[in-house]
């Protein structure tokens, strides 16, 4: 690393407060415009059918991301003996994500209907490009450089909704339409994150030493498939619903549902930043301030649930009515 980048990551470190402030901004935005596209399809169309293709979609791409993901961006942040680099973790995320996408077309196939295979994988595709940038975005926490990984999430997810508003309206393809979207938010993955990144760790270029490869496989094995348990609890009833009432009923359970997603994706923001802190209080072995710290994340998860909760009862009807109008009465 030259002068200038030693510098750039030096100078510009952030402290915890601002790293968590960037992610929850960040966060909020790309998952808030992914919720308002399952409200755009809604409106664009003249049923719940599409809606319950895009909601397919997403069940899918729950069930398969866990397989990219591979759970090593959590060992990548707390890797604190550099007993891994991130070279590595690039090339096992590039092996991950393709394993994934090539079970996502088996599974496509077994699982969903003809009519729905072209644009569930390709929505695959698209969502797999979270999982592709994620990678980068761990070299950036663990740099204490969120702010990075705020400003992508903000770019992808403001570039994502415009480019689906624009492209299904003019098309009313949703095969078309997903496809755009991948092409722009992995645009963005390679000429903005990738740059920041290789700033922060010269050393990302993907390294393909398989004996490490193997050995990382190995430590990330009981966090992959716990992840994929737990993703696979929600995803498939939401198939089996499609499969037994049709994309439409479908589209009508996840538009009702989709709020709820608010305390999940909250209490991620509320974890993710600190999850850095928590690898070096346990490394330095300060128990007292480990356990303080995870007693401060459940309580703000705690009442993220309860305010979450006393909210959707107030207002829950009246703002669902609001987004998708009154044809969702019935199904309160």
């Amino acid at each position: 690393m030259g002068e200038a980048d030693d510098a750039f990551v030096n100078s510009e470190k952030l402290s915890l407060k601002q790293n968590m402030l960037w992610n929850s901004i960040g966060s909020l935005v790309y998952f808030g415009c992914q919720w308002v596209i399952t409200v755009l399809v809604v409106r664009l169309s003249s049923n719940f059918f599409d809606a319950g293709v895009l909601a397919l979609g997403m069940a899918v791409a729950n069930v398969v991301t866990p397989i990219g993901y591979f759970r090593n961006r959590a060992l990548q942040i707390s890797d604190e003996d550099g007993r891994y680099r991130s070279g590595q973790y690039v090339a096992l995320r590039i092996l991950t994500l393709a394993a994934s996408l090539a079970f996502a077309l088996g599974y496509i196939a077994l699982t969903c209907p003809i009519s729905s295979l072209l644009p569930v994988f390709v929505y695959c595709v698209f969502a797999s490009s979270v999982v592709l940038v994620d990678v980068f975005h761990g070299i950036d926490q663990k740099a204490f450089r969120m702010d990075i990984i705020g400003k992508s999430q903000i770019i992808r997810g403001v570039a994502s909704i415009a480019v689906f508003a624009a492209c299904f309206s003019a098309t009313g393809s949703l095969t078309v339409t997903f496809l755009a979207m991948a092409l722009v938010v992995y645009g963005v993955i390679f000429l903005y994150d990738v740059p920041h990144s290789r700033r922060l760790d010269p050393l990302l270029k993907p390294d393909f030493d398989w004996r490490q490869l193997r050995s990382l496989f190995a430590l990330c094995i009981p966090l992959a498939v716990g992840l994929f348990l737990c993703n696979a609890t929600s995803s498939i009833p939401r198939q089996l619903l499609g499969d037994m009432y049709g994309e439409s009923a479908l589209g009508v359970y996840a538009s009702v549902a989709a709020p709820v997603a608010i305390i999940q994706m909250g209490a991620n923001y509320i974890y993710s930043p600190v999850l850095g802190v928590f690898s070096k209080l346990n490394h330095t072995g300060e128990r007292r301030a480990f356990l303080l710290l995870l007693l401060k994340i459940l309580l703000a998860i705690g009442a993220l649930v309860v305010a979450c909760i006393v909210l959707f009862e107030l207002f829950g009807p009246a703002f669902l009515v609001l987004l998708f109008g009154s044809e969702i009465e019935g199904y309160m």
